[in-house]
Formats: structure tokens, C-alpha cells, sequence
């Protein structure tokens, strides 16, 4: 199998430098469904950030150094961080960073896909303080219209009979819904998840989750992990 995808690999390889070639005899040549005045643009002036005039305040806390430390010390190793020396960011502004020397990143990452809507978004900012200067809190054994509301607007944009709203606070929480359901509606306890599939790591879902780097020596009955189909017939 291994081999059979290198050598469609290859394949692949050898038709792109082909076609390269073909391209560069026949004068470099190519169609675009651009006009010829955009083109023309684009080639004159290449693509400008925004303009964006934030300046971060100054920043005070700890240095990085000192941050890391007592994240060594105090939380468990988990907890982990991308790089040998992590950046301490310490500001946000609609997509950028900035790290303790006011320094800016564009932030491709989204923290992790959550703060699409960019960081410290003028309109969300307002919402938030207007809510918290009326309620912050509220369990739901009481009445609020805004759990309720929010409920309606994603039951409107899901197919069919899906119309009942469940919330929880991560895709953990929400896959060990979702395992417990399955068994509670089929009577089934077995399980199948793909290899190399990540689906939580709470104590459930991480039977389901085939990556060694989330896997811990503890048993995980009824769950079967299997090969993930091959692409290439």
C-alpha cells in the first residue's frame, strides 16, 4: 500500500515537471480568467495589508521568562506550549498580537479556531460590557431569554427534525454526548473510531481518540480502532 502511493506520488511529480516544461517551451505562455487590467494591477501593486493603527499599551507583568517558570512549577506538563522560547502574549487587537515588547504577529491561528471573529472586536466588546452591567450570571433552574434565543437561532439553521439545542463547553464534553446518546438510543456499548482520529481527552473519549500522544496505559473496553480506507484503488 505504502509503495503503491509512492509511486502515484511520483506519477503526479514527474506529470507536474512535464507540464513545466511544456509551459516554459512554449514561451511561459498561460490563460488567467483575471481581466488584463487587474492582472496588470496586481503585478504593479501587490496586495497591502489593511491599514491598522492600533498601538498596544505599555505592558508591566511579568517577562516571559518568569511566566514560563511558574508554568513549569505549577501547572502539569499537559498543559504544553508550541516552541522552546513560546511568545507571552499579552495584547490583542482584531487579528493581531502582541507580545511583551509590543511587538505585532498576524494571527493565523485563531487560538486554536475560537477567536474567529478576531481578538477584542469592537462590536462583541460592547455587547459584553452592556450584558455584564445587567447580569453576568445566571444558573439555568431560572428564567433568561438568552440561552433560549441563542438556541432558536442554531435550531433554525439545522436540517430536518434537529431542532433541540444541547450545550456543553467543549468537543469533549460534546463527543462523550454523543457516545452516551448513541449507547442509550441502540443498546450498544461497542464503538468503531478511526486510527490516528482525535475525538477528546476525557476519560470516555479518549478510548476513541487513536493518537499515542493523547493515549494513557488505562483500559478502554468496547472500543475498536480500525484502518482508515485507502484513496487510492
Amino acid at each position: 500500500m505504502a509503495f503503491r502511493r509512492q509511486i502515484i506520488r511520483a506519477t503526479l511529480q514527474n506529470a507536474k515537471r512535464n507540464s513545466f516544461a511544456q509551459l516554459a517551451r512554449a514561451g511561459g505562455r498561460c490563460f488567467s480568467t483575471a481581466s488584463p487590467s487587474l492582472s496588470a494591477a496586481t503585478a504593479d501593486a501587490p496586495p497591502q495589508l489593511p491599514p491598522f493603527d492600533h498601538r498596544p499599551k505599555p505592558y508591566k507583568g511579568p517577562s516571559a521568562e518568569e511566566v514560563l517558570q511558574k508554568r513549569k512549577t505549577y501547572l502539569g506538563p499537559s498543559l504544553f506550549y508550541y516552541y522552546q522560547k513560546p511568545l507571552n502574549i499579552v495584547e490583542g487587537k482584531m487579528q493581531y498580537l502582541f507580545d511583551e515588547n509590543g511587538k505585532r504577529y498576524l494571527d493565523a491561528f485563531a487560538g486554536i479556531v475560537t477567536v474567529s471573529a478576531g481578538h477584542c472586536h469592537p462590536e462583541i466588546l460592547k455587547d459584553i460590557v452592556e450584558q455584564s452591567e445587567l447580569l453576568q450570571h445566571a444558573t439555568i433552574i431560572y428564567l433568561h431569554h438568552a440561552i433560549a434565543d441563542f438556541a432558536e437561532g442554531l435550531a433554525e439553521k439545522m436540517p430536518g427534525n434537529l431542532k433541540v439545542v444541547y450545550f456543553v463547553n467543549s468537543g469533549s464534553e460534546a463527543n462523550e454526548l454523543a457516545m452516551m446518546m448513541a449507547r442509550l438510543y441502540t443498546g450498544n456499548l461497542e464503538m468503531i473510531s478511526l486510527r490516528n482520529g482525535y475525538h477528546g481527552g476525557s476519560s470516555n473519549t479518549i478510548g476513541l481518540t487513536a493518537l499515542n500522544t493523547w493515549k494513557y496505559p488505562i483500559p478502554q473496553g468496547e472500543i475498536h480502532h480500525v484502518m482508515n480506507p485507502d484513496p487510492y484503488p
